[in-house]
């Protein structure tokens, strides 16, 4: 038997330690735990034992009014359009009388 040999031993006692809802309770210190102790049984000095935690972003939807989405629906469907009609007709008269 090698004397230089040494094993490490990490339990974990619950099933549901690394599930999002556990560890959302403890502001994702079990996946942290875990990551630490995978680290602790590597190499730390390569490049392959650096371990870089996984950041979740939450995107926040817009709400708005439906009155609201009915009026701009209305102004740049119908009433620019017709200002830019009309003033095409003007500046094209204008240019024909000269």
């Amino acid at each position: 038997i090698d004397d230089e040999t040494s094993s490490v031993l990490a339990v974990f006692t619950s099933q549901t330690m690394f599930t999002d809802e556990a560890d959302s309770m403890v502001s994702g210190n079990n996946v942290s735990v875990f990551s630490d102790v995978i680290s602790s049984c590597t190499d730390t000095d390569s490049v392959e034992g650096i371990v870089i935690p996984v950041k979740e972003y939450d995107s926040s939807s817009l709400t708005i009014a439906s009155s609201i989405l009915i009026a701009f629906g209305v102004i740049f469907v119908v009433v620019i359009p017709i200002i830019l009609i009309i003033l095409g007709i003007i500046i094209w008269v204008r240019r024909r009388r000269k």
